[in-house]
């Protein structure tokens, strides 16, 4: 979303998004080159889980952002 990288900068933080990652967090892994400001808004409450939909046979035109993958130690990771 435009702008959301500067409000988070800016600390303009939801307490929902702190509540949704100190609830999530022992399940997600990520990569340690993803800067603190854009891994902290992968937990926002007004778009964490309204946004995403898993497809088995998405359309071509759908982006993809993730996959399915075997079990690993942590039920998300973030590359």
């Amino acid at each position: 979303l435009a702008g959301v990288l500067d409000y988070a900068r800016a600390g303009a933080i939801p307490g929902g998004l702190r509540n949704n990652r100190d609830f999530a967090s022992c399940d997600v892994d990520i990569a340690p080159d993803i800067p603190e400001d854009l891994a902290a808004i992968l937990y926002d409450p007004q778009t964490s889980g309204g946004l995403l939909a898993a497809l088995a046979d998405p359309p071509p035109d759908y982006p993809i952002i993730g996959r399915v993958t075997e079990p690993q130690t942590k039920a998300i990771r973030i590359l």
